[in-house]
C-alpha cells in the first residue's frame, strides 16, 4: 500500500531533481563564462601568461563537481515532491496530507490512527494508483538560460579578436619560452657526453671524475627539467665550470710532468701511451728504457737531459699527488718533499724505476684531466650559445680538441650523417684512439 502511494511522488521528486541540477548547471556555466570572458580580455590587452587547454578543462571541471555537490545538498524531500505533484494534478493535497500523516505515526494506518485520517489515507491511496509522476511534471527551460547565451556568444566572438599586448608582455613571454627551449636542448646535449664519461669512469674507477660527472649530470638535468631563464642558466653552468676547474687544477700537476716526458724523445712514447690511458704499453717502454739506460745503450748527452727531465716529471708528478691526496699529515708532506729533494742524487736507471711506481697515478690523474677538459669545453660552448660567453677554457696542457660528433664519437652516424664530425661539438681528440672510444 505504502509503495503505491509512494511510486508517483518519487518519479515526481527524480525530474525535480533534473529540473534544480539543470538549473545550477546554467548558473555556475554562467559564472564560469563571465570569468573566462575577463580572463581572455585581459589576455588581449596586457598578455597573461597561461595555458588555455589546461585552464578551461579543471575550471568547468571543477564547475561540474560543483553542480553535482550542490544539486545532491539541495535535492528536494518527498513532502516537497508530494505537494508539487498535488498542484501540478490537482489532487488537493490528498498526496502531501496522507504522506505527512504516515510520517508523523511512521507506519501505515493502525489502531493509532483516527477514522478522519485512515479515510485521507485510502483517498490519496486510491488517487496515487491512478496518477504518472512523469506525465504531470511539466519540463522548463533553465533559469538564466538567456544570459549564458549571450555570454558565450561573445566569449566566440572575443576569441577572435586582435591581440593588443599594450604593456609588450607578449614579447617577453616568446623571448623567455625560447630562451628555456634553448637552455632545456643545450642541457640536453651537453649531459649525453657527461653521462657517456661517467660512464667511462665508472669502468676504470677514476672516484674523482665520477663524484664530479654525477654533480655535472644531476644539475643539467635539473635545468632540464626545470629550465631557468638565460642568465640564471649561465649563473649555474659558471658555478659548475668553477668547480670543474678546482678539480682539474688538481691534477694538473700530472700533466706537467707528462709534458716533460713528452719534449724529451727518449720518454715521448711513454706519455702518449698514458695520455691514451694505456698503463700497460706505457709500462714495457719505460723498463724497456730502464734496460738500455743499464746496459749503456743511451749517449751520455742524451743521458744527462733524461735525468733532468725524468727529476722534473717525479717531482711535479709527486708534488701533485700530494696536492691530490692531501689529509692534513704533515709526517707525509715532509716525507714527499725529502724524496723530492733526493731525486737529484738518483740516476736514470733508478728514476725511471721510481717512475714506473708512479704511473699508474700519473695516468689516472691525467684521464681524470682530460676528462674534466672535456667537460669545460661542452660546459664553455653551452654557456656561449646562451650568450655567456667562452667560459673557462681547458689547460694550454690539456687535451686536443676538434669539432665532432658527440652521438658516434667520430664513428659516423645518422646526425652526421657517417662523416663522424658534427659543426658546433667539440668533443674528441686530434688524433689517435680516445677515452670514449675505449
Amino acid at each position: 500500500m505504502e509503495r503505491n502511494l509512494l511510486r508517483p511522488i518519487r518519479a515526481f521528486r527524480r525530474r525535480m531533481l533534473c529540473q534544480q541540477a539543470a538549473d545550477h548547471l546554467v548558473q555556475v556555466l554562467l559564472a564560469v563564462s563571465l570569468l573566462l570572458l575577463v580572463l581572455l580580455w585581459s589576455d588581449k590587452l596586457f598578455f597573461v601568461p597561461w595555458a588555455w587547454e589546461t585552464f578551461l578543462g579543471w575550471l568547468y571541471g571543477a564547475g561540474l563537481l560543483v553542480v553535482a555537490g550542490w544539486a545532491w545538498v539541495r535535492r528536494p524531500g518527498l513532502l516537497r515532491a508530494a505537494v508539487g505533484l498535488d498542484q501540478a494534478s490537482g489532487s488537493r493535497e490528498r498526496l502531501s496530507t496522507a504522506l505527512a500523516l504516515r510520517m508523523a505515526y511512521r507506519s501505515e494506518p493502525d489502531d493509532r490512527w483516527r477514522p478522519a485520517e485512515e479515510a485521507v489515507w485510502r483517498d490519496a491511496l486510491g488517487r496515487a494508483e491512478r496518477l504518472e509522476g512523469r506525465r504531470h511534471f511539466q519540463w522548463r527551460l533553465p533559469k538564466l538560460w538567456k544570459a549564458l547565451g549571450v555570454v558565450l556568444a561573445a566569449l566566440a566572438l572575443s576569441a577572435f579578436a586582435p591581440e593588443m599586448d599594450l604593456l609588450g608582455r607578449h614579447r617577453e613571454h616568446e623571448k623567455a619560452v625560447a630562451e628555456k627551449a634553448t637552455v632545456r636542448q643545450q642541457a640536453a646535449r651537453v649531459e649525453r657526453l657527461v653521462q657517456r664519461i661517467e660512464e667511462q669512469a665508472d669502468e676504470q674507477d677514476i672516484k674523482g671524475v665520477q663524484e664530479m660527472t654525477r654533480k655535472v649530470a644531476n644539475a643539467l638535468q635539473e635545468m632540464q627539467h626545470r629550465p631557468p631563464d638565460r642568465r640564471e642558466a649561465i649563473k649555474r653552468l659558471s658555478e659548475l665550470e668553477r668547480q670543474v676547474q678546482a678539480e682539474r687544477q688538481k691534477r694538473q700537476a700530472a700533466i706537467q710532468a707528462l709534458d716533460r716526458l713528452e719534449k724529451n724523445p727518449l720518454t715521448k712514447k711513454i706519455a702518449d701511451d698514458l695520455k691514451r690511458g694505456n698503463l700497460k704499453a706505457a709500462a714495457e717502454k719505460a723498463q724497456a728504457l730502464q734496460e738500455k739506460v743499464r746496459s749503456g745503450e743511451v749517449a751520455p748527452e742524451d743521458l744527462s737531459q733524461l735525468e733532468k727531465d725524468l727529476a722534473a716529471a717525479l717531482r711535479s708528478a709527486r708534488g701533485g699527488s700530494d696536492a691530490s691526496s692531501r689529509t692534513g699529515s704533515g709526517a707525509r708532506q715532509g716525507e714527499g718533499t725529502s724524496e723530492a729533494g733526493d731525486l737529484g742524487e738518483l740516476s736514470a736507471s733508478e728514476m725511471l724505476g721510481e717512475l714506473g711506481k708512479n704511473l699508474p697515478a700519473m695516468g689516472e690523474q691525467a684521464l681524470s684531466a682530460e676528462q674534466m677538459d672535456l667537460i669545460l669545453a661542452q660546459l664553455g660552448e653551452c654557456k656561449g650559445c646562451m650568450g655567456g660567453g667562452p667560459g673557462q677554457q681547458p689547460g694550454g696542457q690539456g687535451v686536443r680538441l676538434q669539432r665532432m660528433c658527440s652521438l658516434c664519437g667520430g664513428k659516423g652516424c645518422s646526425a652526421c650523417g657517417g662523416e663522424g664530425e658534427q659543426d658546433g661539438v667539440p668533443l674528441l681528440e686530434e688524433e689517435g684512439s680516445t677515452n670514449l672510444d675505449m
